[in-house]
């Protein structure tokens, strides 16, 4: 198995998992705006899975702070929301490239991509306007 990475890790269920707080940095959003945006869109993001809440104890015991864990589809969809300066698009392009190289060296998430892939496909359709 590869090493995991700052932009996606490995969940213990083998599923592929990017924090809204490694995408808030990435592409220099505050952490509270990316949540934000997630819970604005959270219906369509759920079309591709659950979202995963979670809170932790912010530095030395500051104010909790919430984030949520998304899938390959999640994470990229709530990216694609996001208007495009140079950092974020280089951002895109490196959180996209991660999940791929996870697919690609670890066949067992690539499988499992595949499934939900295939599954939130029959659930959501696009419709032309």
């Amino acid at each position: 198995m590869i090493e995991q990475t700052s932009l996606v890790r490995l969940t213990p269920d083998g599923e592929l998992r990017a924090s809204t707080e490694v995408i808030a940095q990435g592409m220099a959003y505050q952490r509270a705006s990316t949540i934000k945006l997630v819970r604005r869109h959270q219906t369509r993001l759920e079309s591709f899975g659950p979202i995963r809440f979670q809170i932790r104890m912010g530095a030395h015991g500051g104010v909790p702070v919430e984030y949520a864990d998304l899938n390959e589809q999640q994470a990229a969809l709530i990216v694609s929301f996001m208007r495009n300066t140079a950092r974020v698009i280089d951002f895109k392009v490196s959180l996209i490239a991660e999940f791929y190289r996870w697919a690609f060296f670890c066949p067992a998430t690539n499988r499992r991509r595949i499934a939900s892939t295939r599954a939130s496909a029959h659930g959501h359709r696009w419709r032309p306007g």
